[in-house]
Parts: structure tokens; C-alpha cells; sequence
């Protein structure tokens, strides 16, 4: 199997409405190199236990028939910003983000997604001036500032997510916890609930070696243990989701869903996915929660035209801002489901 320079980035998009269950792949050529990301041999998570975990939508519960398009994970800073990568947000048309909206306290997505005061929309986006999709991904770290404040009834605010401060975790063999809402198998569709599953840290070298580049100091590889052929892992739809170590009784978000080999949980290689590592990002967190740097861009409202009924047709067209949103997916799986 050959992996070098060889990637794929896998948001895995999937489109939930009120109304309607069917599957239509459709491709769409990438301009860069890319790579992806899933959680392989996970189990089902409760956001009581990561009550931080928020779920990136397109949010059109507005609408006669209600749908919703996820397509990345994040946690929540505070009551008004959520992290996530930047291959998530990352655009030079911020109308291909529009109706961005986070979604909270999500375990089963086609319910509680669906929720009104479990959905918050996007106000801002930051991510660093130096991202650029570079083929290692360097600064994949993004923020999305909300339009309102998450309530202490939706989270409260003891339970937001802590992020770490050093290097602590990076032993070999560390246990580490990743989570998402992505694919399950390197031919599965997006999981409707959360899902977790352990992997370990492991030294940035094999990363280096099995994807012919050189890792930054700010990002991390790690491997999983093999079970039903696949290597545990994340996956398409997991990326801007966090990795998390526990130290002292205390869980500490380590780092943010990046990228891994383009055949999600293959055992070929011996490491599964790369995470930034947020310990090298506090200044530029504190500065956008300061408010001390411009937002690339600004989510703009998506006017309801007639797009949006063609958008929940069988055949699969067009997704609009989320396709465009990320230069690199070279596929993504659209799911409905009937009621």
C-alpha cells in the first residue's frame, strides 16, 4: 500500500433532515495534498461525561423541512467560543460558511441536534494568519466565536473544556482518549452518536516515516491497538474533535483532530492520526478570546431561496457551502432520515 504523499481528508458531511434516510456518495476533486481522520473501534460516549463536545453544523432548522449538515467536531473554550481545526473552517469564500452553527449536547445526532436551544449560531472564525493547508498541516487550530452565549442550563460553565497547559503526556505509550462523530470503518458512514476510543502517544518519528514529512513541534502522532483488522483510531468526520489524557483526576484537552493515512484504521502503518497540540497555542487563544485579533472572516446568513429544496432531493446534489468549504475532501456521504 503506498501512503507517501499520497493523503485524504475526510470531513465525511452528513446531511440529516426531519423527513427522509438515504445514501448518495458523490466525489469532488481536491486541489491539495490531504489526509484524514475517524473514530475506528470506539464505543458510545455521553456528553454527560464530555459535556464540552459540540459538533459543527450547517443549520437550517429554520426551514419547512428541517435539516442539518455536520461535518466536523470541537469544544467548548467558554460560553462563547468553540475550538476546532482549521481544514474545518478554513475558506477564501466566507460564503461557503454560511448557516456555520455549532451544535451542543449532542448524543444522537438525528434527535438532539434538532434541538433549538442545543444550536448555536457561528458570529466569527479565527484561524492563524500562517494556516494555508501545507501538506503537515502546521497550525491546524481554528476558533468560532457564537452569536450567543451558551446558557449554564445547555453547559454549565465548570464543565467547559480544559485545555493543557504543558507536555506532560507526551511519554511513550501514554493513554489518550479521542472523540468524535465520525466513520466507524474505513468504508462506513458518519456515526449518529459519540463515539470514544483509546489510543497512545508515540514519538513524532514514525509520523515522519510513514507520511514522508516532518511534524512541528506543535503537533502529535499517535497509534492504536488493532482489533477486527482495523487500527483504533479517528476518522472522516472526526477532525476539530479533541484528544484528551487524564492527569491527577483531571482530563486535559491535549490536542485537536488533524489528519492520518488516507485508508482510515489501515494496519499497514503503525501510527493512525496527527493532532495539534494546543500547549503551543495559548497565546493566540488568549488573544482571540481577548479579542485582540480581526476574525478571518464572518459568516454570512444564507438567504432562503429555492437552493434549499434542491439540497433535500434523492439525487444528491449540490451541498453548497460545506462542499466548498474544504478545497481538499475528495468525498462525503450524505444520510436523511425518514420519520
Amino acid at each position: 500500500m503506498e501512503l507517501k504523499n499520497k493523503w485524504v481528508l475526510c470531513l465525511s458531511v452528513t446531511s440529516v433532515s426531519l423527513s427522509s434516510i438515504l445514501l448518495s456518495p458523490q466525489s469532488f476533486a481536491g486541489e491539495s495534498p490531504s489526509i484524514t481522520p475517524f473514530i475506528i473501534n470506539g464505543l458510545p460516549q455521553s456528553t454527560q461525561t464530555y459535556p464540552y463536545m459540540a459538533l459543527l453544523i450547517r443549520n437550517n432548522l429554520d426551514l419547512a423541512e428541517p435539516y442539518i449538515e455536520s461535518f466536523c467536531g470541537g469544544t467548548l473554550l467558554n460560553e462563547q467560543y468553540v475550538l476546532t481545526a482549521a481544514h474545518c473552517v478554513f475558506t477564501q469564500d466566507p460564503s461557503d460558511f454560511q448557516k456555520l452553527a455549532v451544535a451542543l449536547n449532542v448524543d444522537d445526532i438525528t434527535q438532539d441536534a434538532f434541538i433549538q436551544e442545543n444550536v448555536f449560531d457561528a458570529d466569527a472564525v479565527y484561524y492563524p494568519d500562517e494556516y494555508t493547508n501545507s501538506a503537515n498541516f502546521a497550525s491546524d487550530i481554528a476558533i468560532i466565536k457564537l452569536k450567543q452565549p451558551v446558557s449554564a442550563n445547555v453547559v454549565p460553565y465548570y464543565d467547559y473544556v480544559t485545555l493543557s497547559d504543558n507536555d506532560n503526556y507526551r511519554v511513550e505509550g501514554q493513554a489518550l482518549t479521542v472523540l468524535g462523530y465520525g466513520k466507524t470503518g474505513p468504508d462506513a458512514t458518519s456515526s449518529n452518536t459519540l463515539q470514544a476510543a483509546q489510543v497512545e502517544y508515540v514519538e513524532s518519528s514514525q509520523c515522519n516515516q510513514a507520511f514522508d514529512l516532518t511534524l512541528t513541534d506543535y503537533q502529535i502522532c499517535v497509534k492504536g491497538e488493532v482489533a477486527n483488522n482495523l487500527q483504533t483510531g479517528a476518522c472522516g468526520g472526526d477532525s476539530g474533535g479533541p484528544l484528551i489524557y487524564v492527569e491527577d483526576g483531571t482530563a486535559y484537552q491535549a490536542g485537536i483532530v488533524s489528519f492520518g493515512p488516507k485508508e482510515c484504521g489501515t494496519t499497514d502503518i503503525a501510527v493512525q492520526s496527527v493532532y495539534t497540540a494546543v500547549n503551543g497555542y495559548h497565546d493566540w487563544i488568549a488573544d482571540v478570546l481577548n479579542g485582540t485579533i480581526d476574525p478571518q472572516y464572518t459568516p454570512q446568513a444564507q438567504p432562503e431561496t429555492t437552493e434549499v429544496s434542491a439540497q433535500s432531493g434523492s439525487s444528491g446534489g449540490s451541498l453548497g457551502g460545506i462542499t466548498l468549504a474544504v478545497l481538499l475532501m475528495l468525498g462525503w456521504i450524505r444520510k436523511k432520515r425518514y420519520l
